[in-house]
């Protein structure tokens, strides 16, 4: 199952989550294949849109480095960033082509404000080879904008529920800040300096890469159903300001709704 698969990739409290996510919809499965002689039935629907909210947990982690001159010397600065668990929505449609193959459209958005570890290395404006050590934390925001593409398999289970794997092409259009200097203060004799602040850009970067999902809805009135979802996606992207690809993506757990057209 794709919660099996998903639980080899991550660690604390994703895992556990993931496992939460991983027995609810098992339940749902065994409950509503205990009737055999609707399991794993055609689904009578042929459109279905939904919508789901909930928790996204970002892959992306960095460590940049700049340096500078300062007083006729080199100062370097080191910013740490590392991507935490933030609001997350995902919505689109589900097309059944021929029996439950079926094929899926559906965007994600998910927002992190996160915070960077800062430190920075300040030469001496009187003694040469004595750099003043200074930290501090400056506000960083990362958002993923994403259009996934999958391939998808449509069950029926029994009259309330079913459920949907899917799996396919994801593109990312990613939004993330980065620390190009910092702001101090500082006193004779300048032996030391104070964190004040840090200066940020934002860059955006485009990316292609993949998605594996999982649902499961059960329907409770007419052709409305709630929804249990769950959706890992991954790609590379590229900043001006790290020279390097850096993980994109993450994992969605969220719940919401399902209409049948």
């Amino acid at each position: 199952m794709i919660i099996v698969l998903l639980l080899t990739r991550v660690t604390g409290a994703p895992r556990r989550a993931l496992a939460i996510a991983g027995v609810a919809i098992s339940f749902l499965l065994a409950n509503g294949a205990s009737t055999p002689a609707l399991a794993q039935t055609v689904p009578d629907d042929r459109v279905t849109v939904g919508f789901t909210a909930g928790l996204g947990v970002p892959s992306t982690t960095f460590t940049q480095n700049v340096t500078f001159e300062l007083y006729s010397e080199t100062g370097s600065l080191t910013s740490v960033f590392s991507g935490s668990a933030s609001p997350s929505f995902d919505g689109g449609g589900t097309v059944r082509l021929w029996r439950s193959v079926s094929v899926s459209v559906a965007g994600s958005y998910l927002k992190d404000a996160g915070t960077a570890q800062v430190s920075a290395s300040l030469p001496n404006p009187f003694v040469f080879n004595q750099p003043r050590q200074i930290n501090g934390t400056a506000p960083l925001t990362h958002s993923e904008n994403v259009l996934h593409i999958d391939a998808a398999y449509w069950l029926q289970l029994s009259r309330q529920l079913s459920v949907t794997i899917s799996g396919g092409v994801s593109h990312f259009h990613v939004n993330q800040d980065f620390v190009t200097d910092v702001n101090y203060s500082e006193t004779f004799p300048y032996t030391t300096a104070t964190f004040e602040s840090a200066d940020t850009v934002r860059e955006h970067a485009s990316a292609t890469g993949f998605n594996v999902a999982g649902d499961a809805g059960w329907r409770v009135w007419g052709k409305l159903s709630v929804v249990g979802a769950v959706r890992y996606s991954r790609a590379h992207a590229t900043f001006d300001a790290l020279g390097a690809p850096i993980a994109v993506g993450g994992i969605h757990l969220g719940g919401g709704v399902r209409l049948a057209l």
